[in-house]
């Protein structure tokens, strides 16, 4: 993080090296990977949003450089005022698909 956003080279540098590391190992003829964050919830629950859309982005970026399937975890707790729902508008339209309970 620098300034409290995501850095996209260090992102891509570590998270990117992960991915590739796991599609290696992989034994499948199509190895497909999916990837589960909770770095997005987390950054939220800080109070940093625009961080956590920021990751959103970055991980989009690298889902379809590495074709995996993303799934974002958000703790419930964190979308009280009417802001938060602006906010997690934003959020949603970062996915291909959201869930909530």
């Amino acid at each position: 993080m620098e300034n409290d956003l995501p850095v996209p080279a260090r992102f891509f540098e570590s998270v990117g090296g992960l991915m590739k590391a796991a599609i290696k190992a992989a034994s499948a003829v199509d190895p497909r990977v999916a990837f589960c964050g909770e770095g997005v919830g987390r950054l939220w629950a800080e109070g940093k949003t625009d961080a956590a859309i920021r990751l959103e982005q970055l991980c989009n970026e690298l889902s379809k450089i590495y074709d995996l399937d993303m799934l974002c975890v958000y703790p419930p707790c964190g979308f009280h005022t009417k802001e938060d729902e602006e906010l997690i508008k934003r959020v949603c339209a970062e996915h291909s698909a959201t869930h909530s309970r």
